[in-house]
């Protein structure tokens, strides 16, 4: 196609078809960048503070709460979960009250060294491992760190047997 036989309507059609792609390319970056940046997002660490090493006496479960803010745009709210701590010497273990069949709270009991579902009779033992009943799978661990005197536990669940200091 020669100079000639660009017609001024030609011209005008690929001025449009050109501005027509820019226009449809710099508006499906931030349609793609939307989609995508949540999967690529990682979810941050969230230390909590339990209570102090004192709170908790050696050999048995007891009960914590993790308590903190979470920022939904400009709405705050306090979000509360439970745990629960063994400490075992130099060591301190803390797993998710949060059963994993339908979300309701376990608890420790010490007469059989389990921990109980009220909710639909599931039995797990001191390691949050299934005995019975419907969970599909083991309570979640939760990593610990020991701050000064304090017992941090991380708000971020750990399967059972995945992760290291949990």
């Amino acid at each position: 196609m020669s100079p000639k036989d660009i017609t001024r309507r030609r011209l005008m059609e690929i001025g449009i078809k050109v501005m027509g792609g820019f226009i449809s390319a710099t508006s499906a970056f931030p349609i793609i960048g939307f989609i995508t940046a949540p999967s690529l997002k990682q979810e941050e660490d969230k230390w909590i503070d339990v209570g102090a090493i004192n709170d908790f006496p050696p050999g048995t479960y007891i009960k914590g709460v993790m308590e903190s803010q979470v920022k939904d745009g400009w709405y705050i709210t306090k979000e509360r979960a439970l745990c629960w701590i063994k400490v075992d010497g130099d060591k301190i273990v803390a797993v998710s009250a949060t059963c994993s069949h339908l979300g309701c709270n376990v608890y420790w009991d010490e007469a059989s060294k389990n921990f109980k579902c009220p909710c639909h009779a599931g039995v797990y033992d001191s390691e949050g491992k299934v005995i019975k009943g419907p969970p599909p799978r083991a309570l979640d661990r939760l990593q610990v760190k020991v701050e000064g005197e304090r017992i941090l536990v991380n708000s971020i669940p750990v399967p059972y047997g995945e992760g290291k200091n949990v």
